[in-house]
């Protein structure tokens, strides 16, 4: 604002500094419009340089939000809730080593979340065919009190 009204100033009285007492010519009024038009400008120019700058091109990317679970079909007991895995959640890869069957991180990330209180030591990398996949291993996770549920 005092940007804005210093610059003001300047220019109205360099405008008017050249004007005489007597009467104004032709060309007296010529400089004077012309002053008032330069301070115009001058002032559009202060106001649009004090506005943020318009974002073009790349943008910063807006982080997404949380996933939900969707509700699952029967209710959540502390005696059947945490410790039931799906089956459809079950892949098996080929790999170098051999075969591989692990419950997919996407699929239980769709089903439950509470994937993030698995247990770590049954977290697998594989490389196989497709590309990468990653997961928990089926036995594992058997031996550390999950069951798999039996409809598929």
């Amino acid at each position: 604002m005092f940007k804005t009204l210093i610059a003001g100033a300047t220019a109205l009285s360099l405008t008017f500094s050249p004007a005489s007492a007597q009467g104004y010519d032709e060309d007296q009024i010529a400089k004077i419009i012309f002053g008032l038009f330069a301070t115009a400008a001058i002032a559009k120019i202060i106001k649009e340089n004090n506005r943020p700058a318009l974002a073009h091109g790349w943008t910063q990317p807006v982080p997404r939000g949380e996933h939900v679970a969707p509700i699952p079909r029967h209710p959540v007991t502390p005696r059947n809730g945490r410790k039931i895995l799906p089956r459809r959640c079950i892949n098996a890869f080929q790999t170098d080593q051999g075969r591989v069957r692990i419950f997919t991180r996407s699929c239980i990330a769709r089903t439950y979340a509470h994937a993030v209180n698995f247990p770590r030591k049954c977290e697998r990398d594989v490389i196989t065919r497709q590309g990468f996949r990653t997961g928990w291993a089926v036995r594992c996770m058997r031996n550390a009190g999950f069951r798999i549920d039996r409809r598929r």
